[in-house]
């Protein structure tokens, strides 16, 4: 994408973050697809030139990591010895990241730049999908903690003038986005919303798949904007317009089925016991094996047993159910084994009380595929408490290794 296909508010932002990098700073930028991040990033290198080292994630395999992870130290190394200073570039973070050797790459990075002697040498942008989790539990300081989040540029006025929009008409259909905005350059008003619309309804289900689990509440009016990660009011401001409490969405995106495509990957909780178990049953479709993760499942025994039983006649997927124990009842392991008994293919365990906090969510997680589901609370799940506006959403990737929380854990049943 040439120079005069950005806006001039984002033209003005890649031109501050390469000033600010020069000086050593260090970026992380998240995005949806398609936002044009790849682009950014061939842009920033171009403006350093040799100093500046040019990585992406997506080059990440299994076979090859070990060897780009010491190309990445080595071209780092050797540009800081040539010119005094250097740039890293990386591009799809996230990708690289999930890679079997991922705690490695961390701790490269780490060392280069936050502890080694030219960390301050060494400016740093990083790029992310918004639902990427960036944050595994590697041993160590994490090296985000020392990298700064940097907002996605905003659309200001200046954009309205210069793909020829009356700033009031431009903002009711691209929102906040520069993004949506930026598909106006050099086309009349009724051609880039025709072409705007139809790309992004090619690219809805891409889009919602890259939408973290608390954007995706927001647009089922589930919860407010207000009350969301950074991660996920980044997401928020791709499609529309963050004011308070409140999400606006951007006129363009709403003429498309995104709304429709997050309302399949997260449709709303079934109130009826026998609609529960079917909801279930499907988030463990071609599931060998899964953990069910909450603390409170077995507040009332007989309920979870009258659900589980139930749920054994739709599926056969193992359900290894990792709970919480009550000091104020000293026999629930014994009530547990005792409303269980006559049901199959499924594991309790008591979390360590050090997991707790790490565990608070309510997660359907399958290990095998290294994703899951948020979900509503066992009490809605079970059929006991009513399910207002709860949902299921999916959880493109886990940040965590549950698996071993689970390998831990103290065996209730069998």
């Amino acid at each position: 994408m040439p120079t005069s296909s950005w806006l001039p508010s984002e033209s003005e932002w890649i031109d501050h973050v390469a000033s600010e990098m020069l000086d050593g700073r260090k970026y992380l930028v998240r995005g949806l697809p398609r936002w044009g991040l790849s682009t950014v990033c061939e842009s920033l290198v171009d403006i350093f030139g040799d100093s500046a080292q040019l990585v992406r994630g997506r080059d990440f395999t299994e076979s090859n990591q070990s060897e780009l992870r010491e190309r990445v130290d080595e071209s780092v190394t050797a540009a800081v010895e040539k010119h005094g200073i250097a740039q890293l570039v990386f591009d799809d973070y996230g990708h690289a990241l999930r890679r079997s050797q991922g705690g490695a790459l961390h701790s490269t990075l780490y060392r280069l730049l936050v502890d080694g002697r030219s960390a301050r040498d060494i400016g740093a942008f990083f790029v992310a999908r918004t639902a990427d989790p960036l944050d595994p539990h590697f041993s160590g300081s994490p090296l985000l903690s020392r990298v700064e989040s940097k907002a996605l540029p905003r659309l200001h006025d200046d954009d309205c003038a210069a793909v020829g929009q009356s700033s009031i008409r431009l903002r009711a259909l691209a929102g906040d986005s520069t993004w949506l905005a930026r598909r106006f350059l050099g086309k009349s008003a009724d051609e880039a919303e025709l072409d705007t619309v139809e790309r992004l309804a090619h690219d809805a289900r891409r889009l919602v798949e890259a939408l973290p689990p608390d954007t995706i509440e927001v647009l089922r009016n589930v919860r407010r904007a207000s009350d969301i990660t950074p991660a996920g009011r980044e997401a928020l401001r791709c499609i529309g317009s963050v004011i308070g409490d409140q999400f606006e969405l951007a006129e363009l995106v709403a003429q498309t089925p995104l709304l429709d495509e997050v309302e399949a990957v997260s449709p709303g909780w079934p109130a009826v016991l026998d609609a529960s178990v079917g909801q279930f049953a499907k988030l463990l479709n071609g599931v060998s094996s899964a953990i069910w993760i909450d603390r409170y499942i077995f507040s009332d025994p007989s309920d979870a047993a009258r659900f589980l039983a139930l749920l054994a006649n739709h599926s056969g997927s193992k359900l290894r159910i990792l709970t919480s124990d009550d000091y104020n009842r000293p026999d629930l392991a014994n009530e547990i084994r005792t409303a269980l008994r006559d049901i199959d293919n499924v594991q309790v365990r008591f979390m360590l009380g050090s997991d707790r906090r790490a565990l608070h969510d309510r997660h359907l997680v399958i290990p095998a595929d290294k994703t899951g589901y948020t979900l509503p609370t066992s009490g809605v799940i079970v059929g006991r408490d009513d399910p207002g506006s709860a949902v299921s959403t999916r959880m493109p990737y886990l940040s965590f290794d549950y698996s071993k929380c689970w390998q831990r854990a103290r065996v209730v049943y069998p």
